[in-house]
């Protein structure tokens, strides 16, 4: 399933049911999981990618494979490597706490820059529930 959405919150919305109703039909019980990526990916391209005002939409596709589900999410802006994130000192843990959260929840992230363009993949496990 591939979708492209614009840069606004109001957008998540419409993501997570599209995702519910994916993650339905293909019998996958982590769509808690996926939307919960989504939020923090979604809010962080919007603070800190620097084209706020884009006309470039962000397009997400989420695919099952056997054992995993896919969630791949594509969007123009600066280079964040979310692989090469340092988790903040525990004293100053402050808001920064997203990154690492989502991160536990894949058993693999990739991450390619190409162009202006910024492509983070994470693969979940199946059967894993929140």
């Amino acid at each position: 399933m591939i979708i492209h959405a614009s840069r606004k919150y109001s957008e998540l919305n419409k993501i997570y049911e599209k995702i519910k109703k994916f993650c339905s039909n293909k019998d996958i019980v982590i769509s808690s999981d996926i939307n919960l990526i989504l939020d923090e990916v979604f809010s962080n391209i919007l603070k800190y990618s620097g084209t706020q005002q884009s006309r470039e939409t962000i397009v997400i596709s989420v695919e099952k494979y056997k054992e995993s589900v896919e969630l791949q999410i594509t969007y123009h802006g600066r280079y964040f490597d979310i692989l090469k994130y340092q988790n903040p000192p525990l004293p100053n843990l402050s808001g920064k706490v997203g990154i690492p959260i989502i991160k536990s929840f894949a058993k693999k992230i990739f991450y390619k820059h190409r162009k202006n363009c910024n492509i983070l993949t994470f693969f979940l496990p199946l059967g894993d529930i929140i």
